[in-house]
């Protein structure tokens, strides 16, 4: 059921992609600007095997 899953999720990615509709994205910044900055994320696609380290910036005017 899993795989089925996934494969419509790929599925719904590649169309996106070949009619050109502006709605994906790839690459880590890409990502981040549409995820953090927009908020304009409905799928998120991971490598199971992706390397990474999350940081933690805080201002120090507001502490946000």
């Amino acid at each position: 059921m899993k795989f089925v899953l996934e494969k419509k999720i790929l599925s719904k990615y590649f169309t996106e992609i070949s009619t050109d509709t502006g709605k994906y994205c790839y690459g880590v910044h890409d990502t981040m600007k549409n995820l953090v900055d927009m908020a304009a994320v409905e799928t998120l696609l991971l490598y199971e095997g992706l390397e990474w380290f999350r940081v933690v910036l805080l201002n120090k005017v507001n502490d946000k």
